[in-house]
């Protein structure tokens, strides 16, 4: 899997050695496949597709990169399964195995995910994921944005959830995930399927 996403990451420019550093990619017929570093020697892998709005991950690993040379997945969530953790990583930064058979297992599975990315034609098809915001500032001019962004927020439902606090909005700005203003899981320029946009979206963050 290092391998693979490494081509895929300099092949749109992005550098995963930088914390948050992310990217998504767009493939038809298969669910987006991103990819982000969190930090602490962790690359997050994962597919995502939509129930009811909501982003369900299938699946979605995480990959410690504090091994020398390698990646090594030590947890896993799916939309069946829910989350596995195979190896721990403490503060320390020291991976310690907590269940033999299962990191096994999941080893081989990401192998085999590799080759299937390489199979389906991510590498040479897959294209970069472009968000709404992003392509008004490359095509729109700002007052025509503006006046775009005042209509839409004119047709959202008022929030049913608690606002966030700022520092977690700041958070969601980097992550590939984040919370609607009714608690649904979308991206960060989208909404659910009841209307409700993202807390980003609705503060102006983007």
């Amino acid at each position: 899997m290092k391998e693979v996403i490494e081509r895929l990451a300099a092949k749109h420019e992005v550098d995963l050695t930088k914390i948050e550093a992310n990217f998504r990619l767009n493939l038809p017929g298969f669910d987006r496949l991103i990819v982000e570093n969190t930090g602490r020697s962790r690359i997050v892998v994962a597919h995502y597709f939509e129930v009811n709005g909501d982003l369900v991950p299938e699946p979605d690993v995480v990959f410690f990169t504090g091994v020398e040379g390698r990646w090594l997945p030590i947890n896993i969530t799916q939309s069946l399964g829910g989350f596995s953790e195979y190896v721990h990583v403490g503060e320390d930064l020291q991976p310690v195995l907590v269940n033999e058979p299962g990191q096994a297992d999941l080893a081989s599975f990401t192998e085999q995910w590799a080759q299937n990315i390489q199979d389906q034609g991510w590498l040479d098809q897959a294209t970069k994921h472009v968000y709404s915001w992003e392509v008004n500032q490359k095509d729109e001019p700002a007052e025509a944005a503006q006046m775009l962004l005042i209509a839409e927020r004119s047709s959202w439902p008022e929030p049913t959830v608690e606002a966030p606090a700022e520092n977690e909005l700041a958070e969601w700005v980097t992550e590939s995930l984040c919370e609607a203003t009714d608690g649904c899981t979308v991206e960060p320029d989208g909404s659910c399927e009841h209307g409700h946009p993202s807390w980003l979206l609705y503060f102006g963050y983007i």
